[in-house]
């Protein structure tokens, strides 16, 4: 399949994306930590930043881990820069800005637009087990007049891979509502890059 020219029109999302035991031990490794940080800017409401786009300010309210070492054993034992370039016809790209995050009640991502610092795509390595979409943390686009265009649930072991070039819809991560759910990812940006430049950019 030629993703790329899919990319262009829509998000994708990619099940069972890698093995079922690498998917499983990075959940297991990400699930052990203890040590996550609190993400919060939210001055106004998540309901008035949902329906007054244009007005609101982007807020958001989550759990990151920081560690940079930790991050570059999961990017190691994941691959992510060979097993996404092999669905981009094999072009070679960097990731950067790695970042795993943790949604649990309460927490949210109000409407935001990734085309920042030359990215060309943006990707989130979903890890969340018995995914449910009335429980929240659904990736989410929306047209300017705020209709939803495409809703990605966050299965467990499944790439969303979306074109922050091409796609200008909005995108958003629903309010998780219940207490015992979690959802984990592993997300970031890819740059299109060579091998010549590959030695000189940091995944981080």
């Amino acid at each position: 399949m030629n993703y790329i020219e899919e990319l262009r029109k829509k998000p994708i999302q990619i099940e069972n994306f890698l093995s079922a035991d690498k998917a499983n031990n990075i959940y297991e490794l990400i699930d052990s930590q203890t040590h996550w940080i609190t993400n919060s800017k939210h001055k106004k409401s998540y309901e008035y930043e949902k329906s007054k786009l244009k007005e609101g300010e982007f807020s958001y309210w989550y759990s990151s881990i920081e560690n940079k070492e930790f991050i570059q054993n999961l990017l190691f034992l994941s691959n992510f820069e060979l097993e996404i370039s092999k669905l981009l016809e094999n072009k070679f790209f960097t990731a950067q800005s790695i970042f795993v995050s943790k949604y649990t009640k309460g927490h949210f991502l109000s409407p935001h637009n990734d085309d920042a610092f030359d990215r060309k795509y943006a990707f989130v390595y979903n890890l969340t087990k018995d995914v449910d979409e009335k429980k929240g943390g659904c990736l989410n686009f929306i047209s300017d007049k705020n209709n939803v265009t495409h809703k990605l649930l966050p299965k467990f072991n499944s790439l969303n891979l979306f074109d922050v070039e091409n796609i200008k819809d909005l995108h958003y991560v629903d309010e998780i509502i219940d207490e015992n759910y979690k959802r984990y990812s592993i997300s970031g940006w890819i740059y299109e890059t060579n091998l010549q430049t590959k030695n000189t950019i940091s995944l981080l």
